[in-house]
């Protein structure tokens, strides 16, 4: 059997019994496929397993409450949790350090979100917005267009208070009987946000946090996850620049090529890295990032039954076949699920 892909196609068939002109006339031919993917549903299929799961970056239980509907509680692995560098932390002069409370508040409403899915393994990423946007006691941001740099003042260009920040978060997931399996410093710092005056900055204060988590012994079992860039084109040159103290790559496709995308999970593999992909925005960036080898697929926002239906076949099932046309960010992929549910 074929699948068919196209870089833009549309195609009607009409069946005429009479001689009278109709729309039909005027059709054209469609198009010939730019990539067919050929396969046999009898094949033994490959397995290509992801652990899935659920973003609260985005703080909003919409979104994990449809990805728990079309997903299903029991096929989550993993999910997404952000601290947020806004106060300062309490050093208790023992290796531990307290979260303000209202960096407990925000934190705790995200863990709780997390819990719906089923998962208890998360990945601990930064809230970059708490650099400059104003909160109220309980960490929520406020609606205004006023900033309020409190964060930035306290963080930015200061790699040690951002360590301490990250142990203060992760000793707090771990209080709400969830474990933490890796920490990303920065979230999309290609972007900047306010973590840094500019890219280079931002890359050199990433390393020297990275640096500091490697040292301490409360990490051993915890992996350093970067460079988390919002642009593929640029997931190479930071994980590169940070690999001697990374444990994971990680990528966003909000800009980029596929080429790059590809190349970058390739890269990862070739590596021995865990290959992640912590913002997945649509199925088209996960059938990708799965055939070259994403291991971590975690959703951003959540709309739509193929999603899900993807993520239960792709880990019940077998895949059958893959095509793709870069030049497009276009692909396809055919699943054989046999498994019954009832």
């Amino acid at each position: 059997m074929k699948l068919r892909l196209y870089t833009c196609c549309f195609s009607l068939c009409t069946l005429l019994f009479a001689s009278a002109q109709t729309g039909a006339d005027f059709l054209k031919a469609s198009q010939k496929a730019d990539v067919e993917i050929v396969f046999d549903l009898s094949d033994e299929g490959e397995e290509y397993k992801v652990n899935w799961g659920m973003d609260t970056a985005w703080d909003w239980d919409f979104n994990v409450n449809r990805g728990v509907a079309h997903i299903g509680k029991g096929n989550f692995a993993t999910g997404r949790v952000s601290f947020q560098p806004l106060d300062l932390v309490t050093d208790n002069g023992d290796g531990t350090y307290t979260l303000s409370a209202r960096q407990q508040k925000k934190l705790k409403k995200r863990c709780d979100m997390i819990k719906l899915t089923g998962t208890k393994a998360v990945n601990l990423n930064c809230d970059h917005e708490a650099l400059f946007r104003p909160a109220d006691a309980n960490g929520n941001y406020l609606d205004t267009d006023d900033k309020d740099y409190t964060g930035k003042n306290n963080y930015t260009g200061k790699p040690q208070e951002w360590y301490k920040l990250i142990k203060a978060s992760v000793q707090y997931v771990q209080a709400q009987g969830l474990t933490v399996v890796s920490v990303s410093p920065f979230n999309e710092p290609d972007y900047v946000w306010e973590q840094a005056t500019d890219e280079e900055q931002a890359k050199a204060d990433f390393l020297k946090i990275a640096k500091l988590l490697k040292a301490d012994e409360f990490f051993n079992d915890i992996r350093v996850c970067g460079g988390n860039t919002l642009n593929d084109d640029k997931a190479l040159t930071w994980y590169y620049y940070l690999k001697s103290y990374l444990d994971e790559g990680n990528t966003h496709q909000l800009a980029g090529s596929m080429e790059n995308y590809a190349s970058f999970f390739s890269r990862l593999k070739r590596d021995k890295k865990v290959a992640t992909a912590d913002e997945l925005h649509n199925v088209g960036e996960a059938i990708v990032g799965v055939n070259y080898g994403m291991e971590n697929g975690i959703w951003w926002g959540f709309d739509s039954k193929a999603r899900g239906q993807f993520c239960i076949d792709s880990n019940e099932g077998v895949r059958l076949g893959y095509g793709e046309i870069r030049s497009a960010w276009t692909c396809g992929a055919v699943y054989r699920n046999n498994t019954t549910t009832t």
